[in-house]
């Protein structure tokens, strides 16, 4: 949304053009470090000495005293309905889906719920779908014909009645 929000009222008139969205297993800013550092290593390595360095590491990379925390920070600002000086603000009222897992060893399920909470306070419509024992963005896998429908729904919502190839 940073980039949007540069380009002025062509940033807008790119908004204009969202018409609806899928996130599945969105992780916020403060949730990278400790759950990809789980991701690369697998659950049951937290609190090893590898989980530590490398959740150490992307701590100081994402560190706010770095160039890089802004384009992160500007990615949590949009999803937690920051307000642009373009004039526009998140979440876009369009159809919305959150895919994801209590089970997920990445994302954390409360910041999802907090985000779409938000959006629907703001008028938004979103839907929330928690499946059952998947990992990290592994719900299509498992559960594929679940997995379709959420998005096809998003899709009709936007669209209309429309032929899915």
């Amino acid at each position: 949304m940073t980039a949007c929000n540069a380009r002025g009222d062509a940033g807008v008139a790119f908004t204009q053009r969202i018409k609806g969205f899928v996130f599945d297993s969105p992780v916020d800013i403060n949730g990278v470090p400790f759950g990809l550092s789980r991701a690369i290593f697998g659950i049951d390595s937290e609190g090893t000495v590898r989980q530590r360095m490398v959740q150490i590491a992307l701590e100081t990379f994402l560190s706010e005293r770095l160039p890089m925390r802004k384009y992160y920070q500007a990615s949590s600002d949009a999803m937690h309905g920051h307000e642009f000086s373009a004039g526009f603000s998140s979440p876009l009222a369009v159809p919305s889906t959150f895919l994801y897992s209590e089970s997920d060893s990445v994302t954390v399920s409360k910041d999802i719920q907090t985000v779409s909470h938000k959006w629907k306070a703001c008028g938004s419509e979103v839907e929330e779908i928690m499946f059952e024992g998947t990992k990290h963005v592994m719900h299509m896998q498992r559960y594929p014909e679940e997995y379709e429908a959420a998005v096809a729904n998003v899709v009709f919502k936007a669209f209309g009645e429309c032929e899915v190839r």
